[in-house]
């Protein structure tokens, strides 16, 4: 029998854990907010702000299609992996957690993986950044897939880490801008920055996320005192 003292233990750091996960949840809220305040120079379309500058003449057709597509699709699923996120390490709002990813898969699937593929063909900051930018769309579509077969087959465990996967992978756009500001702020801001910033945006959460699931399970499984 767990005596008191483990009880609170626990708490503690369920507590830390629901801490750590808000806090994360304001700083990514802030950032989709930051970037939908931007949207204000896409509708209509201004080709002196920042991220339209050179695309005028390929602003039309199937590129001017995928670009709002991708616009709407993108912080409707990150916003929700948000909230996904929190459902689950809380165990708050569980019953509209299966819905939630249900909606998030549609989006995912339906917007966000075929608009990043074409905005990564029209990328201006050349192949090499093009690619990372489509290979990240087929993680997000391999992990949320993954993820999603796990909850079919109630594995949970496994369901939570590619679910976790899936956020890193929609997380890089967030990541993309954090560097971009760092690199402002430090005056190393260049185009060979922003290329491998593009891939070191979900590499890098990626790869911490793979060594804490390495570490943990390396760690050896404590039981509680018995009394």
């Amino acid at each position: 029998m767990s005596t008191g003292v483990s009880t609170n233990v626990n708490r503690k750091r369920w507590s830390l854990v629901n801490w750590l996960a808000l806090a994360i949840a304001i700083l990514l809220t802030k950032n989709v907010a930051a970037i939908l305040w931007e949207y204000r120079h896409y509708f209509p379309p201004n080709f002196e702000a920042n991220f339209l500058i050179g695309r005028q003449s390929m602003f039309q057709g199937l590129y001017r299609q995928a670009f709002y597509l991708h616009l709407i699709s993108s912080p409707l699923a990150l916003l929700l992996g948000i909230f996904m996120v929190g459902s689950g390490l809380s165990g708050l709002a569980m019953r509209y957690h299966q819905l939630s990813g249900r909606v998030l898969a549609t989006i995912v699937f339906l917007g966000v993986v075929p608009s990043g593929f074409i905005m990564a063909a029209g990328t201006l900051a050349g192949w090499w950044t093009g690619l990372a930018f489509a290979i990240n769309a087929s993680l997000v579509a391999l992990f949320c897939a993954l993820a999603g077969y796990h909850a079919y087959r109630r594995n949970h465990q496994a369901h939570k880490r590619w679910a976790m996967r899936t956020f890193l992978m929609l997380c890089a756009p967030i990541v993309l801008r954090l560097i971009a500001g760092v690199s402002i702020v430090t005056n190393t801001s260049s185009p060979t920055v922003y290329r491998w910033s593009a891939w070191i945006s979900w590499l890098l959460p990626l790869l911490v996320f793979e060594c804490y699931n390495q570490l943990r399970t390396q760690l050896p499984v404590t039981q509680p005192p018995q009394r």
